[in-house]
C-alpha cells in the first residue's frame, strides 16, 4: 500500500496547489492572455483538469470519453461548451488547440472549481480502494501498454508541470510569486 499512500499524498498536495493558484483569479483574468498566442490561465487550468479526467476516468477507469467526469457532471451544459472533437485527435483535453479553440472555452471559475473537486473526489475514491495489484494492472494508453499506477503518476507529473506554467503566466499578468527567497 506504500504506492497508494504516496499517490494519495501527492494528489492531495497537487490539488491544493492548483486550487491556490486559481484562487486569486476571476473569470475575466482566467481568459486574459499574457500576450498574443500565449494561453490564458483559465486554459491552463482547463487543460490540467481535462487531462486528469482522461487519465482517471477513461484510461484508468476504462470508461468511454463521453462518460468522463466532464460529461457526467454536465459541465458542457453548464458552461455552454462541448470540447468533444476539439484539439489533437479530437479529444477535447486542450492538447493541440488552435488559438481560436482556446478562445472558445468559456472560462467560468466556479464551474471549473466544481469540476476540479469532482476529479479530486473521484481520484481519492479510486486510490482509497486500490491495492498494489490494482496499481500494477496493465492498461493500454495512447496505443502503448502501461499500468494504472503509471497513469496516476502522469496525472501528478503533468499537472505539476502545468502548475509551473500557470504561475509563470500569472506573473506575466502582474501577479507576484508568493514564495521568493528572503532578502538579506
Amino acid at each position: 500500500m506504500a504506492h497508494r499512500d504516496a499517490y494519495i499524498e501527492q494528489i492531495t498536495s497537487l490539488s491544493a496547489m492548483i486550487a491556490g493558484q486559481v484562487s486569486e483569479l476571476d473569470d475575466k483574468l482566467l481568459r486574459r492572455r499574457p500576450a498574443p498566442a500565449l494561453n490564458p490561465p483559465g486554459f491552463i487550468y482547463f487543460h490540467i483538469l481535462r487531462t486528469w479526467d482522461m487519465d482517471i476516468n477513461v484510461l484508468v477507469g476504462g470508461g468511454k470519453p463521453a462518460e468522463d467526469a466532464w460529461h457526467r457532471g454536465a459541465y458542457a451544459e453548464v458552461m455552454g461548451y462541448n470540447p468533444d472533437g476539439k484539439g489533437g485527435r479530437g479529444l477535447g483535453i486542450g492538447f493541440g488547440y488552435t488559438d481560436a479553440e482556446v478562445d472558445e472555452v468559456p472560462y467560468q471559475l466556479e464551474t471549473l472549481r466544481r469540476y476540479h473537486e469532482q476529479l479530486h473526489a473521484e481520484t481519492m475514491a479510486y486510490l482509497n480502494d486500490a491495492n498494489d495489484e490494482e496499481l500494477q494492472r496493465g492498461i493500454a494508453a495512447t496505443g502503448q501498454p502501461t499500468t494504472t499506477g503509471a497513469r496516476i503518476q502522469h496525472i501528478i507529473a503533468h499537472s505539476w508541470n502545468h502548475v509551473g506554467e500557470l504561475r509563470m503566466t500569472k506573473s506575466m499578468l502582474g501577479f507576484h510569486d508568493p514564495t521568493p527567497p528572503p532578502r538579506r
